[in-house]
């Protein structure tokens, strides 16, 4: 942008020229090295924290060498030059964090419904529940908002709800069903159990309230960690004798840019290890 200046700029470009290259020395770089080291403290993406941090501190030593004024002609060129390379650098590592810390704050869906189904395997087995669940295949590689612990802590607690809501059943049967539209993925868990009084539908989702002792924090923890990852979770119908439905909608996470590159630097999903288990 300052290739075209071949003569004396005017007055009013000099200002704006020094305002830039202020906002670039105050709120810029101190912003993105911010960004750097709270990404470093976490362990996300070493190696693209620690480029952009050595970029960053590249850059602070380059705008301690601009000058006062604004130049022209030939360090015009030169300073355009230098600025374009440095703010490529700088931007394409703050993409790939980008990306890293989407994927950390997502996991994948049908991983996750298979390992809460895993984890009450047992359970099942030994009351004789059927379980109707999707094919590995369905929904293959999409990923969900919502970290590893946090969509098994919600899954895993409705699968534990519905296999006590079956137990005292004469038929058995616990469905989950997945579907999407693109921008959301759906779960729908539905059993043939005990099903919910009609006095109860509306509390079930505040803390606190169960028919069990020592529950009452399952469903109320499970809604407000969706909300917080831009999902939601829903009784569909349930009637005493007919069992429960309820559903999951959860935000499809997609990257921003190439997934190929992203391969190299997106971090292991270590997950929120401020969940706890409990139904």
């Amino acid at each position: 942008m300052l290739s075209g200046l071949d003569s004396q700029p005017a007055e009013a470009f000099d200002a704006r020229f020094r305002e830039a290259a202020r906002n670039v020395q105050e709120i810029g770089l101190p912003k993105t090295r911010t960004i750097a080291a709270r990404a470093g403290r976490v362990g996300i993406v070493p190696g693209v924290v620690a480029t952009l941090e050595r970029k960053t501190r590249a850059g602070r030593a380059f705008a301690r060498r601009i000058p006062a004024e604004l130049p022209y002609g030939q360090s015009a060129n030169a300073l355009s030059q230098e600025v374009d390379s440095m703010l490529e650098d700088i931007e394409s590592n703050l993409e790939a964090l980008k990306l890293a810390c989407r994927m950390e704050l997502s996991s994948a869906l049908m991983g996750e419904i298979h390992r809460a189904v895993g984890a009450r395997r047992e359970d099942m087995l030994e009351l004789g529940v059927e379980l109707l669940a999707p094919a590995v295949s369905t929904l293959e590689g999409e990923r969900v908002f919502g970290t590893r612990l946090e969509i098994s802590f919600v899954l895993e607690n409705l699968l534990s709800n519905a296999i006590r809501a079956v137990s005292e059943s004469d038929v058995r049967r616990i469905e989950i069903a997945v579907e999407s539209d693109g921008d959301e993925a759906g779960v729908v868990v539905s059993d043939t159990g005990r099903g919910i009084a009609a006095a109860d539908r509306a509390r079930i989702f505040e803390k606190g309230f169960s028919d069990r002792e020592g529950g009452g924090h399952g469903l109320w923890r499970s809604r407000e960690i969706l909300a917080c990852r831009n999902g939601s979770i829903r009784l569909v119908r349930s009637a005493p004798g007919e069992g429960s439905v309820f559903e999951l909608r959860l935000a499809i996470c997609r990257p921003s840019f190439d997934e190929a590159s992203a391969s190299t630097t997106a971090g292991p999903d270590r997950g929120d290890r401020s969940v706890r288990r409990e139904s």
